[in-house]
Formats: C-alpha cells, sequence, structure tokens
C-alpha cells in the first residue's frame, strides 16, 4: 500500500469577508458529492458535476434526464468533458508528505523508509510501551492529523489480503480490540475474502466496484464531517459517509494490515507507504 497525500487546507473566515480562494473553492466543489471535482463533466444545461456521481444519479434512467441542480430536463444522457473546471480543481491540491506515526504502530507491524513503509509479521518486535500505541489491533496512524480544512491522500492498494484503511480520532483506543465504525472513531474501507465493504455504524456494507482499484483516493472535509473514497484513476466514487461530527478531535489517517499476504515478486509480506509525486 503507498500513500500519496495531496492536501487542501482552509482557513474559517467569516461569510462577510471571503476570500478569492475561498470564493474558488465552492466553485471547484460538485453539489452532488460535495467534494472538489472528480473529472468534472457538463450536462444539457450548462451544469456540471463529477463524471461518476452525474452516471451514478442518472443510472437506470432512458429519458427525462434531470439536472440535480437546476431540474431542467433533457432528451439524452449528454456529457462534456469539462476541462477549465478539471484545471481549477486541480489548482487546489497541494503536495503534502505523509509518514507514519511509530510511537502508534502496533508491534506486528515494521515501519522501514524513514516511517514510509510498513511490513506485517508475526513475530511481536519489542517495543516501549506508551499509550498511543495500538496493543490489539495490527493498526497504525499517518504522523499527521487535522482540526481543520479539507485534505486527500492516495493509498495503492493490494488486490488481495486483508486490510482497512480510512481515517480515525485520535481519541480511537489502543488497549483493546476495535469494533471499526464511526461510533468508535473510524470511518474506513477494508478488503478480505469477501471482497471490498465500507465499515459502517450498524452492519459492514458490502460494495461492487466496477473494477478492482489500483489506488484508492481518500477523501476528508473536516468542516462538513465528511469521509468520502474515490478510485483514483477512474474517477469513481466507491463509497461516502454520511456527515459526521468530529467533534473538534484531531483526526488521523489510518490503516491496518493483518496476515500472510504474497505479494508476488517483492516477496515479502507488507504494503508499502510512501509519499507520491503527483495526485
Amino acid at each position: 500500500m503507498i500513500f500519496s497525500v495531496v492536501k487542501k487546507s482552509l482557513s474559517l473566515k467569516s461569510l462577510c469577508a471571503r476570500t478569492p480562494l475561498e470564493i474558488l473553492q465552492d466553485e471547484a466543489r460538485c453539489s452532488i458529492c460535495l467534494e472538489i471535482f472528480q473529472d468534472p463533466v457538463s450536462i444539457h444545461c450548462g451544469h456540471s458535476f463529477c463524471r461518476s456521481c452525474i452516471i451514478e444519479t442518472w443510472e437506470g434512467l432512458t429519458t427525462n434526464f434531470s439536472c440535480p441542480q437546476c431540474r431542467e430536463m433533457g432528451d439524452q444522457k449528454s456529457v462534456r468533458p469539462n476541462r477549465e473546471l478539471a484545471k481549477v480543481s486541480e489548482a487546489h491540491l497541494e503536495l503534502a508528505q505523509m509518514t507514519l506515526d511509530p510511537e502508534t504502530a502496533n508491534a506486528r507491524l515494521y515501519l522501514l523508509e524513514d516511517c514510509k513503509l510498513v511490513r506485517w509479521e508475526f513475530c511481536e518486535q519489542d517495543l516501549p510501551s506508551n499509550p498511543g500505541r495500538f496493543k490489539f489491533e495490527p493498526c497504525v496512524l499517518g504522523s499527521k492529523g487535522f482540526k481543520s480544512g479539507w485534505h486527500r491522500w492516495d493509498v495503492e492498494v493490494l488486490r488481495e489480503g486483508v486490510w482497512a484503511i480510512g481515517v480515525a480520532k485520535e481519541s480511537v483506543p489502543r488497549d483493546r480490540v476495535l469494533h471499526l465504525k464511526p461510533d468508535e472513531g473510524e470511518w474506513a474501507l477494508r478488503h478480505n475474502r469477501n471482497g471490498y465493504e465500507a465499515l459502517t455504524s450498524t452492519n459492514v456494507t458490502p460494495l461492487t466496484l466496477r473494477s478492482v482499484p489500483k489506488r484508492i483516493r481518500i477523501c476528508l472535509d473536516y468542516e462538513k464531517g465528511r469521509v468520502v473514497f474515490f478510485d483514483a484513476e477512474s474517477k469513481e466514487r466507491i463509497f461516502a459517509f454520511p456527515p459526521a461530527s468530529f467533534q473538534g478531535e484531531r483526526v488521523f489517517p489510518w490503516l491496518m494490515l493483518t496476515g500472510h499476504h504474497n505479494l508476488g515478486d517483492q516477496g515479502v509480506l507488507s504494503p508499502r507507504v510512501q509519499p507520491r509525486a503527483g495526485p
């Protein structure tokens, strides 16, 4: 698993004194998913949406294609790439570095390459005991958490194995088994022998993906309490959690990795975590 982190931080200001950056931010958001546009397209009335959002909205329709924003009807399912809006959206992105926090890593997770690579092994390390370390679950947090702003990062994922990625509150329990759900402070997507699933509050939500993702993009909007997962290459939305309240707590990138997973040529039992050169 490779983390590439793309960050967008915005300061909160009063509505009567909005900056050009804040105005630009609103223009670069899809009104369906409320996130920065992913592969924006324009439809018959001129409004624009993420390609995956409008395709999902119109799924199953053969006529009367209504605009989700102005409700104008169209006779044909017409979408056109909006390259100018794509440029505006990409202008919001600023490359950031991400490393993993060794003080939180479970004893079976080995952090290598300046904490940019993690490997799972059956044998536990002899690590200092501290209150921040995950003692039962093979989890680790990112080294930097967020209390405001809009952020996104990519994770290169494996086709096989048992792993989970997402975000977690700073107060997530470290000294017991985790239930892995928003009520406990984790918003995560998991892969196991059953495929992909969202770890929702009641039962897990099985996910049917059009294609197997190589890179998953995690988007966090702190103020709106939004956590959304995308296929970073196809730009299709995988899952969006209902809006939540982080209650002023710091929220961190989070991952879990367990078991023996054959990675072919690499001959190791691990995902990798490292920054990439772009979105």
